[in-house]
C-alpha cells in the first residue's frame, strides 16, 4: 500500500494553482432507509445523495482564483503520483487573517455543486 506525502500535495481553484499549505475534503452519502417486514431483522438502505466539503488554507497572496459565491472547479492531490480529487464546488467562505508578526494566512471552504471524481 502506497503513503503519500502532504509536502506535495496541491490545490488548484479555477486552473489556479494555489500556494495553500494543506486540504480536507469530506466525501459521504446520505442513507436512504428501506428496512421494512420483510428485512428479516436487518437494516437496508439506498444510497442518497453523495456531496463533498472542502476546506483549504495557507498563506494569502492576494488572489484565490474564485470568489464567495463562485462555483469553481477544485483539483486537489495528495501529493505527486498520488490520488487526485476533481470537485466542482461552491465557495461558501472565504477567510483572511492578518497578524503584524506574521504572513497573512486565508482559508476556504466550499461544498459540491455537482459530480465529483477520484484518479489514481
Amino acid at each position: 500500500m502506497a503513503f503519500y506525502t502532504g509536502k506535495t500535495g496541491t490545490v488548484s481553484i479555477a486552473t489556479a494553482s494555489q500556494p495553500l499549505t494543506d486540504w480536507s475534503a469530506d466525501f459521504k452519502s446520505e442513507s436512504i432507509d428501506v428496512t421494512n417486514f420483510s428485512s428479516s431483522g436487518y437494516q437496508e438502505n439506498y444510497a442518497g445523495i453523495s456531496s463533498a466539503d472542502i476546506t483549504a488554507s495557507g498563506p494569502y497572496d492576494g488572489s484565490m482564483g474564485a470568489q464567495v459565491g463562485d462555483s469553481a472547479a477544485f483539483v486537489l492531490t495528495a501529493g505527486s503520483g498520488g490520488i487526485s480529487y476533481s470537485v466542482t464546488a461552491r465557495i461558501t467562505s472565504v477567510k483572511i487573517d492578518v497578524n503584524v508578526r506574521g504572513v497573512a494566512m486565508c482559508t476556504l471552504t466550499a461544498t459540491s455543486n455537482g459530480s465529483y471524481s477520484v484518479s489514481v
